[in-house]
């Protein structure tokens, strides 16, 4: 019996002393590992909910960018490619087209450019890619300074199909349609800006770039 009794002292001791110790550790471990799940579910919810409303402006502020000017919004222009009105397709249609400067001929009552003819973006602006689809002129009733509408600027134009002039590109020979211009936007020169893209996080740019910042054409 004596025997027994270090066996029942010792589990009696365990389970007070593990009522009221090994217990209770456990239940203050679990109760930090709750508040930190706590702040960090609470973390990412935030950072959820920041990038959404970051999201949601970019697209907003995207879509009020990339709308054409009204000036150039005018009703009945028809899809022309310059290679179709080259043979006579859509004369008296009015047409939209865009392009870069390539020459500009002042007369005594108005202004005649040859363009090089590009594809448009979803604002009609000329993209500056190295592809064209044609030439043409654009002429405009009046007087446009060639230093303005000068060699390589950008333009955009809407008017009428009015002819097909035969003419010369060297001594290749070239059908040149022709625009009477009834609207007209000389786009902003293009310009180098510096474009920094930031990510959540810490990194070594100040403050927190993903690698250095680039460069890019606006």
């Amino acid at each position: 019996m004596f025997l027994h009794c270090p066996r029942v002292a010792a589990y009696s001791l365990f389970q007070v002393c593990g009522k009221h110790s090994f217990n209770k550790r456990p239940a203050r471990s679990s109760r930090v590992e709750l508040d930190r799940t706590g702040w960090a579910a609470r973390g990412i919810l935030r950072f959820a909910m920041v990038s959404l409303w970051a999201v949601i402006l970019s697209v907003l502020l995207a879509a009020c960018g990339a709308q054409m000017p009204n000036s150039l919004n005018l009703p009945e222009v028809r899809e022309v490619r310059i290679a179709e009105a080259q043979n006579g397709v859509g004369i008296g249609e009015r047409v939209r087209w865009g392009g870069t400067i390539s020459t500009v001929v002042v007369r005594q009552d108005e202004t005649c450019m040859q363009i090089v003819a590009r594809p448009l973006d979803e604002r009609a602006r000329p993209r500056l890619v190295d592809r064209s689809d044609g030439r043409f002129w654009a002429c405009s009733q009046g007087f446009l300074d060639p230093e303005i509408y000068a060699r390589g600027r950008s333009v955009t134009v809407v008017g009428r199909l009015t002819e097909v002039r035969e003419e010369r590109i060297g001594e290749r020979p070239y059908r040149f349609p022709v625009v009477r211009v009834e609207q007209l936007v000389l786009w902003p020169r293009s310009a180098r800006t510096q474009v920094r893209y930031i990510t959540p996080g810490w990194y070594w740019w100040d403050p927190w770039f993903w690698g250095p910042p680039y460069v890019r054409p606006r």
